[in-house]
């Protein structure tokens, strides 16, 4: 039986956050709806529109929905970091 999508989502996010801080990589989070359950390794929630400026990985762990779909976009490219690498985790909406 397959996991509901937001359950693999969640999962998905936590295994990342913690093989990233195994690097020692700081985890910057972003989340429409904060989830504390988790118990994520992140370091500090800031607003999207802050965290394209800081990071030099993005990894995305939504579905693509009509509020964001346009999410990675034109504006949002050009405040990254030149060379910043983007994963797609997301599956089929």
């Amino acid at each position: 039986m397959e996991k509901p999508p937001e359950l693999s989502e969640q999962a998905d996010r936590k295994i990342v956050a913690g093989i990233l801080n195994g690097f020692g990589l700081n985890v910057l989070a972003y989340e429409n709806i904060p989830t504390r359950s988790l118990h994520l390794p992140i370091k500090l929630h800031i607003p999207i529109s802050t965290l394209f400026y800081f990071v030099d990985i993005i990894t995305l762990h939504c579905p693509l929905t009509p509020e964001n779909k346009h999410i990675v976009n034109a504006a949002a490219i050009a405040k990254m970091k030149r060379g910043v690498m983007i994963i797609n985790t997301a599956g089929e909406s």
